[in-house]
């Protein structure tokens, strides 16, 4: 039987210019820097023909545009392609004292993380997620500016050109934010499967078409997930606890490493669940009677909120109340 060709672990440092590749191979460090453009890619191509490299498992970390193209072509070329969180690169790297901080060190960084760690695989979201995804994030910056200059007008008395100029300002952000939600609609009127997803996440109490446009765009696909766990670890929706000997007890805290984007839109949809979703309700009423303290039974009823997106998503089955409330109370 013919062995199958053992992957080279490739790291990639990526900017807005330029990204550097770098790799080990029999104690030789290879490395080579290219622009970040299809020109550039095509060169990578090349250089690793060039180098005898025919298969490769490529990390990069994830720096939201920069390197969605060139993850992209990678992955289009048949490469396996995994995004890694920034801040685990960055405590790989301390744990081993590095001190020298180079695109060529960083990229090299990586390649020894992905020859140290098991990485999930990446594949890039269908077109019509990926745009939903850059619009609902576009929307949010909108409303982030909106509110910015919301405040500026209730911070004290202004020239009138001043407040004339913001006033227009602001209808000029609610047109766009219009505009965007209203692109959003268009989108999943012309995809039966988005607006299938749409339909079960949003008969979840507490969830609106807002909010489930967003945890599309942010959770892509489903299947990318094998448990609700998973999907509740990616949105950085798990409690962490610190504690030493007998004297240092901090109250449990989100963990926060994760999707932060899905956890800020599942906020409020999760205030509202913990009053009126039954399933979600009796989970807060039980840590209540514990003695939880208010930040954690939050956590708990996002990551309650999370497991049933996940069941309600991956099996195809709109929400039953009834059915959850019943599960909670045999499980409890």
């Amino acid at each position: 039987m013919k062995q199958a060709t053992m992957k080279k672990k490739i790291g990639i440092d990526i900017s807005k210019a330029y990204f550097d590749v770098a790799y080990r191979d029999d104690g030789r460090v290879h490395h080579a820097q290219f622009s970040n453009d299809k020109t550039g890619f095509h060169k990578l191509k090349k250089w690793l023909r060039r180098q005898g490299v025919s298969a490769a498992h490529f990390g990069m970390e994830a720096t939201g545009r920069y390197g969605w193209e060139l993850a992209k072509f990678l992955y289009e070329e048949g490469y396996t392609v995994s995004i890694i969180n920034p801040k685990q690169i960055k405590a790989y790297g301390d744990s081993w004292l590095r001190r020298n901080k180079t695109d060529a060190a960083d990229a090299l960084l990586i390649a020894d993380f992905c020859q140290d760690r098991l990485l999930q695989p990446w594949q890039p979201p269908a077109e019509e997620v990926a745009a939903i995804r850059d619009m609902e994030r576009r929307i949010g910056s909108l409303q982030k500016m909106k509110t910015m200059e919301t405040n500026r007008l209730k911070a004290g008395k202004l020239a009138k050109p001043v407040e004339l100029s913001i006033k227009e300002h602001i209808a000029q952000l609610e047109k766009a934010i219009t505009q965007m939600e209203e692109a959003i609609r268009e989108i999943v009127e012309r995809h039966e499967k988005l607006a299938r997803e749409i339909a079960l996440l949003t008969s979840i109490i507490g969830i609106g078409e807002n909010t489930a446009a967003i945890i599309i765009g942010e959770v892509k696909d489903i299947t990318f997930f094998d448990s609700p766990s998973a999907l509740a670890a990616y949105a950085g929706v798990t409690s962490r606890i610190h504690q030493s000997g007998d004297t240092v007890r901090k109250k449990p805290q989100m963990s926060r490493v994760g999707n932060a984007r899905l956890r800020t839109a599942l906020y409020y949809p999760t205030m509202s669940a913990m009053q009126h979703n039954p399933a979600i309700r009796a989970l807060v009423e039980r840590l209540k009677a514990k003695g939880k303290p208010g930040k954690v039974i939050l956590i708990a009823a996002m990551r309650k909120l999370l497991h049933i997106i996940y069941g309600v998503w991956s099996s195809g089955q709109p929400f039953d109340p009834a059915y959850e409330q019943q599960f909670a109370t045999s499980a409890s």
